[in-house]
């Protein structure tokens, strides 16, 4: 049974898996954009050289008040996520 195994190092340099990498990221409010255009700006980023992605979570929107949780349309993080694995970010 082979399994893989991913590693992530901070030398001098980054490592993964072994192999020296440069992380040149760049940042996506996703929430500010319409789930329709998410790939189109990760595809963009992409285009611009970058490997990373960098976003934040805008809890206050997420969670409005205590307890009552909302991912729909542009807040769902999940649905962002997975768009940009889809892409290769990460």
């Amino acid at each position: 049974m082979n399994t893989i195994t991913n590693t992530f190092e901070i030398k001098e340099d980054f490592y993964f898996s072994g192999k020296k990498i440069k992380i040149i990221s760049g940042a996506i409010h996703y929430f500010r954009v319409v789930p329709e255009y998410w790939r189109d700006r990760l595809e963009k980023l992409k285009a611009m050289g970058c490997n990373t992605v960098e976003t934040y979570v805008p809890w206050n929107m997420n969670e409005p008040s205590k307890g009552c949780f909302n991912f729909d349309k542009n807040l769902d993080i999940e649905k962002f996520i997975k768009t940009a694995q889809i892409l290769n970010f990460g």
